[in-house]
């Protein structure tokens, strides 16, 4: 007995480390049957591992209009690289940033500890500092969120 399926995908075209969470409607036996299938589609992430983001049981009803939600999307309709810029506002709503991509800046705070921390002189205070982190308070900030 066929089932039907929504599958949230990781769609590329769209920038350096970031993605177009695309929905697909699929018909299929199983969820893993489904998501093998989207996975091979095109402009889904085939070399990604986290390509497939989920996979959620539907209605037939919901099926119906989410393949025609789908024919409506910009996205998809998009054959050329000139189209998909001129469709960018409404685009980019989907567009998320690699999760595996985001980067932390350590920034130093000012202290009042010396660079030296108690020694009489170092040869190399940059790497005194990156082999004794304790030594000294850092602030961690969230890049590309």
């Amino acid at each position: 007995m066929k089932h039907f399926y929504e599958v949230i995908a990781k769609c590329g075209h769209v920038g350096k480390r970031q993605y177009y969470e695309g929905h697909f409607f699929e018909k299929a036996d199983n969820a893993s049957e489904a998501a093998a299938f989207v996975r091979k589609c095109g402009r889904v992430k085939h070399d990604h591992q986290d390509a497939i983001l989920a996979v959620t049981e539907i209605t037939k009803s919901q099926y119906i209009e989410g393949i025609e939600a789908k024919k409506q999307e910009l996205y998809f309709n998009c054959n050329s690289r000139y189209k998909q810029k001129a469709a960018w506002l409404e685009i980019k709503q989907n567009v998320r940033p690699e999760p595996k991509y985001l980067v932390v800046k350590i920034r130093k705070q000012e202290s009042n500890k010396s660079v030296y921390y108690g020694k009489d002189k170092i040869r190399k205070p940059n790497k005194y500092i990156k082999l004794n982190p304790r030594c000294f308070e850092y602030n961690y900030e969230l890049i590309g969120a």
